[in-house]
Order: C-alpha cells, then sequence, then structure tokens
C-alpha cells in the first residue's frame, strides 16, 4: 500500500469500485461538495461501514465503532472536553506503548497529524489515532458529555 495513493483509487484497486464509479463519485463531490466517502455512500456505491474500514486499512489505522460501548473514566479524564468538542476527537483507551503511555483518540480523520499533536502536548501521552464514522463521533461524544456547549451535561438539561 502507498499512503500517496488517493482513496479513490485505492478503493479502485481494492476492487470496492470501477472506474466509471470513482469519475461519477468525484463528479457529485465537485458538485455538492464534501468528501468522495459522502459521494461513494451516497450513491449507494459502497456502504459506509465498508468505506471506513478501507479508509482506516489505507491509513494504517485502527476502524472501531464507539456507539454504546463503555469509555473508560481514566481514558475521558485525558482531554478536557473544550478540546474534545473544538477538535472533535474523543479518548477512548489508554495503553502502554512501551516507555510512554498511549493515548487511542476516535478521529474522523486520522490524517491530522496538528490536532495529534495538540493533543499529545495536553496529555503528555502518545496519541495513536482511531477512526471512527462522524455520525458515531458525535454520538459518543453527546453521550458522553450532553449536548450544546461544554461544561454541559445531560444532567444540566
Amino acid at each position: 500500500m502507498v499512503p500517496g495513493v488517493p482513496i479513490g483509487q485505492f478503493l479502485v484497486n481494492a476492487g470496492h469500485i470501477d472506474e466509471a464509479q470513482l469519475a461519477v463519485a468525484l463528479a457529485h463531490q465537485q458538485q455538492r461538495g464534501g468528501r468522495l466517502g459522502d459521494a461513494l455512500v451516497a450513491l449507494k456505491y459502497l456502504p459506509e461501514p465498508l468505506f471506513l474500514k478501507e479508509l482506516a486499512r489505507k491509513h494504517r489505522v485502527p476502524f472501531v465503532e464507539i456507539a454504546g460501548r463503555r469509555i473508560p473514566e481514566r481514558a475521558l479524564r485525558t482531554v478536557p472536553e473544550k478540546l474534545v468538542r473544538a477538535r472533535r476527537v474523543l479518548p477512548v483507551a489508554v495503553g502502554s506503548g512501551g516507555r510512554q503511555v498511549v493515548l487511542f483518540l476516535a478521529t474522523t480523520d486520522p490524517r491530522n497529524l496538528a490536532v495529534q499533536d495538540e493533543v499529545a502536548f495536553v496529555t503528555g501521552m502518545e496519541v495513536k489515532p482511531v477512526l471512527v464514522s462522524d455520525r458515531d463521533l458525535d454520538s459518543a461524544i453527546e453521550r458522553l458529555f450532553g449536548a450544546g456547549k461544554p461544561g454541559a451535561t445531560t444532567k444540566d438539561a
């Protein structure tokens, strides 16, 4: 796998879509905006879970589903809620990685190294991204922190 290969070509090479479907999806994306994956799913060329698994494979990160999953309190306490909401990330687990503690960080964009670096700086931990869907991330943040502004919990509503 070549990390520099665009996701559309990666999916063609993996046999999930053909060149014609990629061309239609790219035109759809150009007309309506958004991401290529959203276009592929909207056009029903790929189910979203398959697209996300392939995107994770391309970026060499795990794909996880966090809806309804219990997130350890130790992980949740590592990143301030304000940062979770502002950067749309969620700490999901803490582990050990040799000399340094590792924080597994759910994100919809595992390529965003600036956010990973920011979280690493705030926590003092090595950050390992895990890919989640937009819907799954938003749902988990709302479930764990409540809807709306930082500090608002479901108990406050």
